[in-house]
């Protein structure tokens, strides 16, 4: 079924002009120099093409999956086919180019043969010799003839010959006919798969996403890819279309975890990808920066459209507060939808999720995350939306995205696009990192998953009530009640001794959220004395007996926590902490 999507998205781009995708036959591949030619096929110069350290992207000849032995592209190469460096690739690459040009009435074409007759490797040539040191930082070259406007593999007459010959020069391997998987039809299947390339972490030359290479994973004497048959036609097709939305410029795109996600309608050119995206990455939008783990990471070309970002703006700030979108211009929830993510395994990609649904769905199921999630802010400058990626960062060793476990993208990524039950692996992960670390409080994106996770469980589970999203006087979950009063009780310390070095939520907090009887006659005895000495000591007395009563007193405190318990607790503590916040910040204004 991906395969089938894949190409059938690659028709859909291939028939419209405004896409850019590679048609059959080419592929698109990064350039970093141009092999200037005279007529007579001297090398007049080498240009560096490259913007910055960054290789420019064109459509060329397609570019095979180069396999074991030499293997030559057309007039578009690595220096040691084009320049020589390597004799045996050079010579490979002059028959190659005599096959495909010998009948071909172009000069370009001509000069083009003349260079590969003409030129000796062997030779010192002051050219090469200048951009020796760039050279040898890789990449590919292209062609250009001095007088001749564009590049050699871009006149019409070489393409001509070049899609005539293509098929016959690019498998060198024994024909293979069968039954492609992907369109049903009698083919020449592809033993070899082209390379995906864009999938974080994986190899940067691609990786494969059908592949077999063992005993145990072949059947009848079917190695490679013919274990899984797809004809040259379709194998060219789901490749490309993959490629074209693991582009780092392109809109289709985010990484989510280890899970590098790319998404698709079923028609292209209207506007969807944008809407998704903006759900997917609210950060990006506003704040206008590029992932701040990731210095490296590319600006999406449509993020500089002042239109297109208002759009996005507009449409994220609608699904995050709840209101309707029916009525949003270019929303479309009928259309058809995909998302699939890619996870790198070695020289292949494992298949993370994929997920297949209008886009309407799939949109309410995004809204209704963004709902569960909601909940009080700390501070007024945060983002009024959390994305996925910083939710999964909350489970992670220093927040570092690369100590994510990789189960947990495709996990909560399941939960947001079903509706299901949050993962509990990711729930008890913030739960473990929000005592490991011991904070000076809980960050807003942790308490808010805590939120969602319960708030979810309840309704899947039918239960009444829920968590609110600040403070809630009347909630008489004894682990929520439990750390209200924890809040107050550092609070009373932190009164009495301001600046302290070493609050009871640094010694205390982990023992009294999963075994509170352990503790919490300890910590109501010796606050005491901070109360007594406390300008609001009263007040925060007064509080904590009323919250005593609600649970039944302190011969009702438990010996330990459910899960689900530690999490309310967690909650109780940051709803109060906030509301104790707010209210001294009301009485400096007052």
């Amino acid at each position: 079924m991906i395969l089938r999507a894949l190409y059938d998205y690659y028709q859909t781009l291939l028939d419209d002009p405004d896409s850019g995708v590679s048609k059959p036959g080419y592929s698109k591949e990064k350039i970093s120099f141009v092999i200037s030619l005279s007529k007579k096929g001297d090398l007049k110069d080498l240009i560096e093409i490259r913007e910055g350290k960054k290789a420019v992207l064109m459509d060329v000849p397609q570019h095979a999956k180069r396999t074991a032995g030499v293997s030559p592209y057309f007039l578009c190469d690595k220096p040691k086919y084009l320049l020589g460096f390597e004799a045996e690739n050079f010579k490979q690459s002059a028959e190659l180019h005599k096959a495909i040009l010998k009948d071909v009435d172009d000069e370009s074409a001509i000069a083009v043969l003349k260079f590969f007759e003409r030129w000796d490797p062997t030779k010192k040539n002051k050219i090469i010799a200048e951009h020796k040191e760039a050279i040898d930082k890789g990449g590919n070259l292209v062609f250009s003839v001095e007088g001749i406007k564009g590049y050699v593999h871009e006149k019409t007459k070489i393409c001509k010959a070049w899609e005539k010959d293509n098929p016959g020069k690019r498998q060198i391997r024994p024909t293979i006919k069968g039954q492609c998987l992907v369109t049903g039809e009698e083919t020449e299947l592809l033993d070899v798969h082209d390379s995906i390339k864009g999938v974080w972490n994986a190899q940067s030359s691609g990786a494969a996403i059908v592949s077999f290479n063992k005993d145990a994973f072949e059947s009848y004497g079917k190695k490679q890819s013919l274990n899984s048959p797809v004809g040259k036609e379709a194998a060219f097709a789901y490749v490309t279309a993959l490629n074209y939305m693991l582009n780092p410029t392109s809109i289709q795109n985010i990484q989510i975890g280890d899970a590098t996600t790319v998404f698709w309608a079923e028609s292209y050119g209207t506007g969807q990808e944008e809407l998704l995206y903006v759900l997917f990455n609210p950060y990006e939008i506003e704040e206008k920066q590029e992932h701040e783990d990731n210095k490296k990471v590319v600006k999406k070309e449509k993020l500089n459209d002042i239109s297109t970002i208002t759009k996005m703006r507009d449409f994220l700030s609608r699904v995050s507060q709840g209101k309707s979108i029916k009525d949003f211009k270019g929303y479309n929830p009928d259309i058809k939808f995909y998302i699939l993510g890619l996870s790198p395994n070695r020289a292949r990609i494992s298949v993370r999720f994929f997920y297949a649904d209008t886009f309407g769905k799939i949109v309410e199921r995004i809204k209704q995350h963004y709902e569960d999630l909601l909940i009080e802010k700390k501070h007024g400058n945060e983002s009024d939306t959390i994305s996925i990626w910083q939710l999964l960062r909350e489970t992670a060793p220093q927040g570092k995205s690369e100590n994510i476990p990789p189960v947990y993208s495709g996990a909560l990524m399941k939960a947001i696009l079903t509706g299901g039950a949050y993962p509990t692996g990711v729930y008890q992960a913030i739960i473990n990192r929000i005592r490991i670390e011991k904070e000076k409080e809980i960050n807003r994106n942790r308490a808010a998953f805590i939120k969602a996770y319960i708030t979810r469980k309840n309704r899947i589970n039918k239960k009444e009530g829920g968590v609110t999203m600040s403070l809630n006087v009347n909630e008489k979950n004894v682990g929520y009640c439990l750390g209200r009063i924890f809040a107050l009780l550092e609070k009373a310390q932190m009164d009495v001794s301001p600046g302290i070095n070493s609050t009871i939520k640094d010694r205390y907090f982990g023992t009294a959220s999963s075994s509170p009887k352990a503790i919490f006659p300890i910590l109501l005895r010796l606050a005491q004395h901070h109360i007594s000495a406390s300008e609001y000591g009263k007040y925060i007395d007064k509080q904590i007996e009323e919250i005593m009563n609600m649970i039944g007193g302190q011969t009702y405190i438990p010996a330990h926590l459910n899960l689900d318990e530690q999490g309310m607790f967690m909650l109780g503590y940051y709803h109060q902490r906030n509301d104790l916040y707010k209210k001294k910040e009301n009485k400096k204004e007052e």
